[in-house]
């Protein structure tokens, strides 16, 4: 792999960043804002709003995409004053910012994609996880150790996350290919935290496909290199994820120690949301061994955790526990209003295998319901019953089906075959009460067929109890005796007295060492004390020899230098071949810089907006939109706020890639002033995006070195239909034909930025408007191009003249003869700038 020098790589790096596009929580919220909206340093802003869209990560993505935003735009102004040298840094100095700027850029663009993928917005989130990944993939080759170690942590987490959208999806297959793209890639670069984190998702994807063999091979690989690089958090998930294998295989004492093990770990990391999950498991073990009361003593701990951290996944599974245990105990009203709460929050949350399973124990209460024969459960059930009680059983049988029929597909459509021998027993339950024994044989043999290949012993004994049932009402007794000898024998291995035993002997040992882990803990603390200080000796260390290395780096890189420069002093005989050389040196460095550019321009046609949300908006326009370079210093922005329409045109000083620098800023600020300040007037939008850019761009006074700033135009569309047009302008000029005459309005002549002559505010212009009226913004390219006739502009005039005779067309045929125009007047002429004409109908 050839390693790219650090600079050039940011600068496609960043340009790839831009498209792809309790009261202790509040106190710890209050401090970051202050922190980022009035920070001590450009780093300390940065981390600041980093930290609030991890924050609002899962409660409020929208919150987290915006200031995740805002860290990414930040991130780009120290990063554009380390290219212009603003910053006063020295060579290590540089080095840390541009660190720092790749960290913080990474985190950005996948926070985004979580926020994205936490909205329900999958396809926008798989952009960014894809984008984190390919320049992920490029900074874990650098020689660099910790632009290396960025980049293998951060292809590793956005490589799982898009797994994880394709499993809860039900694309398993799809899922599997990214976490063995992931443990592929983590081996490859010896990333051992990546090699386990794949090693566990995949296993849990086998969980979900009934394949017990895979997935505890997986588990116990990933438990290995946990245990080695001592990843205690990942240890405590894998200890419970083995618990469920040996829970589905009906050894519940292992299963118990495995879950005890997991919950000693939690303790040491201060992990809730593992300790919820643990003391949920633990219940579960209660419940199948018959203890009454140790089950809901479990469930409530687990439920009081995932309330205080408000997650919606963890309560869903609180939910379906309570429905079992209620169910146990004969409370079925209690049990089925659990159960829908379940599915609720899993609808919500879009997990199709897990809504299955909720089918299928909703359809299990129903036909106890129905076994009950009590009128009065069964309008608590059903609600309140129009015919006579006898008329409301059929209904459940009818419903249980139906819920399993639903199950089923899901089923089906996601590889769930332990799920299936679930509905396929539940079917078998409806046919025997129907009296339909061929179907309740068919069901029941599916479903031991199932899960004795999944080696799944309590769905087995529920086959097997059917299957007794089934032939001893049809009465087929010598089967019957077949089926319920090998039942028993299943079930006295699974249920004997000796596994309660060692069960709770193995709670006993666990209640004892946590004891005696608190009479370590002072010790511990001591330990921990004198960790910390070897492992901020070790930093320390380890940046000096870093420190060490660029400085040698940097005197080798001189000095060559100085050697190829002797060299060609002394071979000047040989000075044909050094040009021819260097010829070719300067092509390749300019074909990368050309490449870079041009994937820049992809990227920047990616944050303008798309053609069909620009059609959606203003169903009648057009757009004749071409930049004179690769890059573009002209941009447009459109949104629809509060009952308003705006769109924007703007030409930002210069052209290339300092224009599309600032065209990607100014897209920012008009989002930011509009949407989240609720700036709704035009020259108000233009003076706070002002503001903001002088901010931005430290232009401290009209004499300041940096003068950028933006030429534009903004209109506003209220009413419906729309009937009142406001204005701002900006060294531009607005347009409005009616009628076939054409009316200007002109625009303020000092632009959205620093400037030594005026500090007015921009003008308000306010337009009553009708039907059929036809507006037009452009910036300037397109009336001062040059042309072949004696090396003339356009000019405005011509350019009204031209909008006057196209405004009773198509929207179409204006596009095509501003094109035709605007090429036959350039000629072989080089286009002189940025063009934009945008013409709206209304």
């Amino acid at each position: 792999m050839n390693r790219k020098s650090v600079f050039p790589t940011f600068l496609i790096f960043f340009f790839s960043l831009t498209v792809k596009t309790a009261q202790a929580g509040s106190d710890r919220i209050d401090s970051l804002l202050k922190v980022a909206r009035n920070p001590i340093s450009d780093t300390a802003g940065i981390k600041a709003y980093l930290a609030l869209g991890s924050e609002f990560r899962k409660k409020e993505p929208l919150k987290c995409f915006n200031y995740s935003d805002t860290a990414f735009r930040q991130t780009m102004i120290l990063l554009k004053k380390l290219i212009s040298g603003a910053v006063n840094a020295d060579n290590d100095q540089r080095k840390n910012y541009l660190c720092f700027a790749t960290l913080s850029g990474l985190q950005s663009l996948y926070l985004r994609g979580l926020a994205s993928s936490g909205a329900g917005k999958v396809e926008i989130a798989k952009r960014y996880f894809e984008s984190v990944m390919t320049v992920s993939s490029e900074l874990a080759g650098f020689s660099d150790i910790d632009l290396a170690g960025i980049g293998k942590k951060y292809f590793n987490y956005s490589c799982i996350q898009q797994g994880r959208m394709a499993a809860a999806g039900g694309n398993y297959d799809r899922a599997l290919e990214f976490y063995m793209i992931s443990l592929d890639f983590c081996t490859a670069t010896g990333y051992k935290f990546g090699i386990a984190d794949a090693h566990n998702n995949i296993s849990s994807l086998y969980y979900s496909r009934g394949d017990f063999q895979k997935m505890v091979e997986h588990l116990f690989l990933s438990m290995k290199i946990c245990e080695e690089i001592k990843d205690y958090k990942s240890l405590s998930s894998i200890y419970n994820n083995i618990g469920l294998f040996y829970d589905s295989q009906g050894n519940y004492r292992i299963a118990l120690e495995y879950y005890l093990k997991g919950l000693a770990l939690i303790d040491t990391i201060a992990d809730r949301k593992g300790l919820a999950n643990s003391y949920l498991n633990i219940g579960i073990i209660h419940r199948l061994l018959g203890n009454k009361d140790r089950p809901l003593e479990y469930y409530k701990m687990s439920e009081k955790i995932y309330t205080e951290t408000d997650d919606p996944e963890g309560l869903s599974k609180v939910y379906v526990n309570y429905a079992n245990y209620y169910s146990d105990q004969g409370d079925l009203t209690l049990s089925v209003r659990y159960l829908k709460k379940s599915i609720l929050y899993r609808e919500l949350l879009g997990q199709k295998r897990n809504i299955a399973h909720g089918f299928t124990n909703l359809a299990a209460i129903l036909v106890m319901v129905y076994e009950k024969n009590d009128p009065v459960l069964f309008e608590s059930v059903l609600g309140k019953l129009e015919g006579a009680p006898g008329e409301a059983a059929p209904i459940l049988l009818d419903s249980a089906e139906c819920y399993l029929d639903k199950a089923m597909a899901i089923q089906n459509a996601v590889g769930d075959m332990m799920g299936l021998t679930y509905s396929y027993n539940g079917l078998g339950n409806i046919m025997l009460k129907r009296h339909n024994y061929p179907m309740a044989y068919k069901y029941y043999r599916a479903a031991y067929e199932l899960s004795a290949s999944a080696g799944a012993r309590k769905e087995m004994l529920d086959a097997l109890k059917g299957l007794y049932e089934e032939k001893k009402s049809s009465k087929q007794y010598k089967e019957a005796l077949e089926y319920f000898e090998e039942f028993k024998t299943r079930s006295d291995s699974l249920f004997n007295e000796e596994n309660r035993k060692n069960i709770t002997r193995t709670e006993m040992r666990f209640e004892y060492d946590q004891k005696l882990k608190e009479q370590k803990s002072a010790q511990e603390k001591k330990e921990i004390v004198s960790r910390e200080e070897i492992k901020r000796q070790k930093v320390f260390r380890n940046s000096f020899i870093l420190i060490s290395l660029l400085v040698l780096i940097i005197a080798v890189v001189l000095f060559n230098r100085y050697r190829i420069k002797k060299k060609s002093n002394e071979q000047l005989t040989k000075q044909n071949t050094e040009i021819r050389n260097q010829k070719e040196i300067i092509e390749k460095q300019k074909e990368d810089i050309v490449d870079s550019i041009e994937y820049a321009s992809y990227i920047q046609k990616a944050i303008l907006p798309e053609p069909e949300s620009f059609s959606q908006l203003f169903p009648e326009s057009f757009l004749f939109y071409r930049p004179r370079d690769i890059v573009s210093g002209d941009f447009y922005w459109i949104t629809d706020h509060k009952g308003s329409k705006y769109l924007v045109t703007a030409d930002c000083t210069g052209h290339g890639v300092p224009g599309a620098f600032l065209s990607m800023l100014g897209t920012s600020l008009f989002r930011e002033v509009i949407m989240e300040r609720n700036i709704l007037s035009p020259d108000k939008i233009f003076d706070s995006v002002r503001g903001e850019i002088i901010n931005a761009l430290r232009q401290r006074s009209a004499t300041a070195e940096s003068r950028d700033g933006m030429d534009a135009v903004m209109i506003r569309l209220t009413g419906n239909p729309a009937h009142v047009l406001e204005i701002a302008a900006a060294n531009n000029s607005f347009y409005l034909v009616r009628n076939g005459v054409l009316t200007e309005i002109r625009g303020d002549r000092f632009p959205v930025g620093v400037f030594r002559e005026t500090e007015d505010s921009f003008t308000l212009h306010t337009l009553k408007i009708e039907k059929g009226d036809m507006i037009y913004l452009a910036t300037d390219g397109y009336e001062d191009q040059f042309g072949t006739d004696k090396g003339k502009k356009f000019k405005s005039a011509r350019l009204k003249e031209l909008l006057t005779s196209i405004a009773s067309l198509p929207m179409d045929i204006q596009k095509g003869k501003l094109e035709k125009s605007f090429d036959e007047w350039k000629g072989s002429v080089e286009q002189t700038d940025d063009v934009t004409v945008i013409g709206i109908r209304v």
